[in-house]
C-alpha cells in the first residue's frame, strides 16, 4: 500500500461521535466529511460472520446482550445497535454491519479502512484478509491488533499486507520492534507519541509511520501534526481535518 505523505485522518469507528460506533451510518459520515479511512473492530460470529464490533459482547452499544462468538447474524441483527448511542433515535434502528458491507459501502468512495483483528487464530485472520480480496480492497486495509501474533500471521499469508501493532502504553524502541517483524506503521496511544516524541524520528528513519490513537482533543491533534505523524485516529474526523489542513 502507497499511503500519502499527508496527514491521514482515519474516523475510529466511523464518526463516531456523531453517530453510533462501527454502524453504517458512522462510516457513511465519515466518508461524507472526506476522512482519508476508516477505523473499525471484527469478531467472528457463532455462524462464521465477519461481525464489525468493539466488543465481544453487545450489550455496552445496543438494546441486546450476549456474546458476538455465541450468536449468529440474524440472531445480532434482532437487536438496535443505535439504542445506546445519545440521540440514536433519530438514527432508527441500526442493525450491526458486516465487514462485507462496509467494503460495499466505502470501496466505491475510495477510502481506506483499518480493521482491527479482535479475535485470534489463523484460520480468523486468513478469514478477515479474504473479505477485503474478494471486495478489490486488498491495497487499502491496513490490519492492526493488540494482538500481535495476528500479525505475524497475516504476514505468513500475505507477505505484502499492510500490518501494524497497536499498544497502549511503554514499549521500548517500538519502531525498532515493528520493523523487526516486517510491520509498516505502528499504532500507539497518542499520549505514548506526546510523552516520547522522539519515537517519530526514529520511525522515520526506520521507514514506519506512526498512527495514533484516538485522539479528539484540538490541542493534542496539532502537536501530534507537528510532530509530522502519519495519520490521526479520531472520533471526529471533521476536527481533525480541520487542525491538519490548517
Amino acid at each position: 500500500m502507497e499511503l500519502s505523505k499527508n496527514k491521514m485522518i482515519f474516523g475510529h469507528r466511523g464518526a463516531s461521535a456523531y453517530a453510533p460506533e462501527n454502524t453504517l451510518p458512522a462510516f457513511e459520515l465519515a466518508a461524507d466529511m472526506n476522512a482519508f479511512g476508516v477505523e473499525l473492530d471484527v469478531h467472528l460470529t457463532k455462524d462464521g460472520k465477519l461481525a464489525v464490533i468493539h466488543d465481544g459482547e453487545i450489550s455496552r452499544v445496543s438494546d441486546g446482550s450476549g456474546k458476538v462468538s455465541e450468536m449468529t447474524l440474524d440472531e445480532l441483527r434482532a437487536y438496535n445497535f443505535a439504542a445506546k448511542f445519545p440521540g440514536g433515535e433519530k438514527f432508527g434502528k441500526v442493525a450491526i454491519p458486516t465487514l462485507d458491507e462496509v467494503y460495499e459501502l466505502l470501496a466505491p468512495r475510495g477510502l481506506c479502512v483499518n480493521v482491527e483483528i479482535k479475535a485470534n487464530g489463523r484460520d480468523f485472520v486468513r478469514k478477515v484478509h479474504d473479505c477485503a480480496v474478494a471486495h478489490g480492497m486488498r491495497e487499502r486495509v491496513i490490519y492492526s491488533s493488540f494482538n500481535h501474533w495476528n500479525l505475524t500471521d497475516l504476514l505468513e499469508y500475505d507477505g505484502e499486507a499492510f500490518v501494524a501493532p497497536l499498544y497502549g502504553a511503554e514499549i521500548v524502541k517500538p519502531a525498532d520492534y515493528a520493523a523487526l517483524f516486517g510491520a509498516r506503521a505502528i499504532h500507539p496511544h497518542y499520549s505514548q507519541i506526546l510523552n516520547h516524541p522522539d519515537i517519530v524520528a526514529r520511525a522515520a528513519e526506520l521507514g514506519v509511520r506512526v498512527h495514533p490513537w484516538t485522539v479528539d482533543d484540538p490541542e493534542a491533534i496539532k502537536r501530534l501534526c507537528e510532530l509530522n505523524v502519519g495519520a490521526i485516529i479520531t472520533n471526529k474526523p471533521d476536527l481533525a481535518l480541520k487542525i491538519a489542513n490548517g
